[in-house]
């Protein structure tokens, strides 16, 4: 039984290193060594008692990562910077303009599935040609024609009795309440008051106003980006390569490949590991760290370290993993 708890404790004043504690148990011998026994005078079995053990300390003079033969070497220099960037600064968190800008984006997405349901409820879809020779596309086109005005409002409002367009304005308010008390701290309280600061309620909304139109017009600026990239890329591009362009594809589609990928390189390396190719193993588990969801996942790059000690026990590159 060896207590490996103490290695990992700091060193403390005038002890140069850690120490380490271990509990050796013995067994029942059918007789003691000769070398040890030569005049005889030892009994037969002189380790009978139950639980028999040698208990000692080893005491390090220095930290463990410092011992020979795994001393590890100063990081790689070049001129004054090391050779090795450090890792990226995390992201900021997002601000709460880009939190209601955020939700303003999700509930459009909301609101332009409902108006789809109402347009295929009501017959409001119509073909759409797409080809030469009148050749139709798969997709019809709705709410083209038909559509009178505030008629997607009334539907909706009558959806469940109003529960489902409520419950829209819902998901959208604590957003706006969190970007009004912080761009506006000196606005109004609720309710006019009958002073100079009932103005401001003005300003406000056209605040609120501004972000969600500027929400509003990001979709509709990256839906033309992403028509106008299909529209003039080779046709060998299409389908399953534009389902991989992180740019242009859906994100359930690259979701779904990474996973693949993901399950693909892992049972690569396994396989390269276990008859001894430990090169190609690694180069395949970098590939595995690359991906998206890869980047910043703990449990992969431990993996990725515990691979490396056991591929010629390269401890520098696994600490630094």
């Amino acid at each position: 039984f060896v207590d490996l708890r103490r290695l990992s404790a700091p060193s403390g004043a005038g002890h140069g290193g850690p120490q380490l504690e271990f509990r050796a148990f013995l067994v029942q011998a059918a007789a003691p060594p000769a070398d040890c026994n030569g005049d005889g005078g030892l009994p037969a079995a002189p380790f009978g008692a139950c639980q028999t053990f040698v208990k000692g300390v080893i005491s390090l003079d220095r930290p463990l990562e410092r011992l020979c033969p795994r001393d590890i070497q100063a990081p790689l220099q070049l001129g004054s910077a090391p050779l090795i960037p450090p890792p990226p600064a995390p992201k900021p968190p997002p601000t709460v303009v880009e939190e209601l800008e955020y939700e303003a984006r999700r509930v459009v997405g909301k609101l332009a599935g409902e108006f789809a349901r109402m347009c295929r409820e009501e017959g409001l879809e119509e073909p759409q040609v797409a080809g030469p020779e009148g050749e139709l596309s798969e997709h019809s086109l709705l709410g083209h024609r038909g559509v009178s005005q505030h008629r997607f409002l009334q539907w909706l409002q009558q959806r469940e009795e109003g529960g489902y367009y409520r419950d829209l304005a819902a998901e959208l308010r604590p957003a706006i309440v969190r970007m009004v008390r912080t761009e506006a701290k000196d606005g109004p309280s609720c309710g006019l008051s009958g002073n100079e600061k009932d103005a401001m309620y003005s300003s406000i909304r056209d605040l609120i106003l501004r972000h969600l139109y500027r929400a509003l017009n990001e979709d509709v600026d990256l839906y033309k980006r992403k028509r106008d990239a299909r529209l003039w890329r080779g046709p060998v591009l299409h389908g399953e390569a534009d389902a991989r362009d992180p740019n242009f594809g859906k994100p359930g589609d690259i979701a779904r490949r990474h996973q693949e990928r993901d399950a693909a390189l892992r049972r690569l390396a396994f396989e390269y590991e276990l008859v001894g190719e430990h090169r190609h193993a690694i180069r395949l588990y970098n590939q595995l760290l690359s991906l998206p969801h890869n980047a910043e996942s703990s449990t992969t790059w431990f993996g990725y370290a515990r691979l490396l000690m056991r591929c010629g026990q390269r401890q520098p590159e696994a600490v630094q993993a």
